[in-house]
């Protein structure tokens, strides 16, 4: 426009004032991994956008994509074997304040460690056999030593265990300076579980009761078998088990397993009878008591040549047997009524 003279324009101006944000310093760590090249970011400054830039050189402006703020990782999948990039990120508020992360170069290799124990391993073997397998022309080590690889990066290696927690700290590098590191606790438990059967103080018994409870206490978190039958215990490591008897000899293994796979047994022999009988005799007396009543002998025990000789018949009746005497063979036959 012509401005005539004499003429005084006037003109007015509309001035925002934005209160600059204070931006954290942003570090990026760019490392290579199985999926791709991970970037992972320190901080997040609320507000921004944040901008992944790969480039070949180390100027240069290529964005692959927005940084998940969310997440705080991002995984360049497009990235090709022994391929080299700079990476950064590019951040702004869309207004005044912009900036940039630190660079990192990378060449990416397909970064992994196969192996075929986890993380909180429970053994009770002081002996651990390890297996796996690292990319090809990469090194291994498991606590600073050296694991000799195969030409395709597998390893196989024992080690051996102290006793509680033991911490294996693998790292696996290569010549670009990719680097891996993963920590694996591996805890080594050889003492067997407590176990304690509480209401039988000799491993043998003797009832004419058809069964019998029996009362355990062991560790928490053990299995508990009783003639390979699962016995459900409680938190604090009681449990309790109806025995069933049959007549004569019972025989029963109690086993407490721990998570290693430490045992500890107990063996018990209850012997079921229809009825106890409690017999005193002695030598030269007629007179027998049997549960505590008073029989009298036909005929007293005696010593005869250093051996003490007992009425067999008055012994045999007293224990529910039948008693024949066999005339023609000369011999007796005792039957013990089932």
């Amino acid at each position: 426009f012509v401005i005539q003279d004499n003429v005084v324009l006037e003109i007015y101006l509309k001035v925002q004032v934005i209160e600059k944000k204070e931006i954290i310093p942003l570090k990026i760590n760019a490392k290579s991994s199985q999926d791709g090249v991970e970037i992972e970011v320190s901080d997040i400054t609320p507000g921004y956008s944040y901008f992944i830039n790969r480039t070949k050189s180390i100027e240069g402006i290529n964005f692959l994509n927005m940084f998940p703020i969310d997440q705080k990782l991002y995984i360049d999948k497009t990235a090709q074997e022994r391929s080299t990039f700079n990476y950064s990120l590019f951040f702004t508020d869309g207004l005044l304040g912009v900036g940039w992360s630190n660079t990192q170069k990378v060449t990416y290799r397909k970064f992994f460690l196969n192996i075929n124990i986890k993380d909180g391993l429970l053994t009770n073997n002081e002996k651990l056999v390890i297996s796996g397998s690292v990319p090809v022309d990469t090194k291994l080590s498991i606590n600073d030593k050296i694991i000799p690889l195969s030409q395709n990066g597998v390893f196989n290696v024992t080690l051996y265990l102290n006793e509680g927690e033991n911490k294996l700290i693998f790292k696996v590098w290569d010549d670009f300076g990719n680097i891996l590191l993963k920590e694996i606790k591996v805890i080594l438990d050889t003492k067997p579980p407590n176990l304690e059967i509480l209401n039988f103080v000799e491993n043998y018994f003797e009832t004419v009761s058809e069964s019998l409870l029996i009362r355990l206490k062991t560790d928490p978190d053990v299995i508990v078998n009783v003639n390979g039958i699962r016995v459900n215990i409680d938190q604090s490591g009681f449990a309790e088990y109806l025995l069933n008897l049959n007549l004569g000899r019972n025989e029963f293994l109690i086993t407490a397993t721990d998570l290693a796979g430490n045992q500890s047994k107990k063996n018990i022999i209850i012997a079921r009878f229809r009825k106890i009988i409690i017999m005193e005799l002695k030598v030269g007396a007629k007179t027998a008591i049997v549960n505590d009543k008073s029989l009298t002998l036909d005929v007293p025990p005696q010593i005869i040549s250093g051996r003490t000789l007992v009425p067999i018949r008055f012994i045999s009746e007293a224990f529910g047997a039948e008693v024949i005497w066999e005339p023609n063979s000369k011999s007796i036959k005792i039957t013990y009524k089932a």
